[in-house]
């Protein structure tokens, strides 16, 4: 579910960056019981990372957004 692609190429943590919605993001730490770098590192068809979705977005809540991701 976390890796299956929108029509954009992005993952769950694209559209989750896009929305700027940090409850999205927290309800998915659940799911993940290991680290999954490769579904952070998923390049969307813009060539862009979940990380650099929140970087152009500049919302109050990207820091708290990025060092979850991070």
């Amino acid at each position: 579910m976390l890796s299956a692609r929108s029509s954009s190429g992005g993952n769950y943590f694209h559209e989750v960056c896009q929305a700027s919605s940090l409850a999205l993001l927290m309800r998915a730490e659940q799911w993940m019981d290991q680290p999954n770098p490769s579904i952070l590192t998923t390049r969307n068809y813009n060539g862009e990372q979940c990380t650099h979705i929140l970087v152009k977005n500049k919302d109050i809540y990207a820091q708290e957004m990025m060092n979850i991701v991070l």
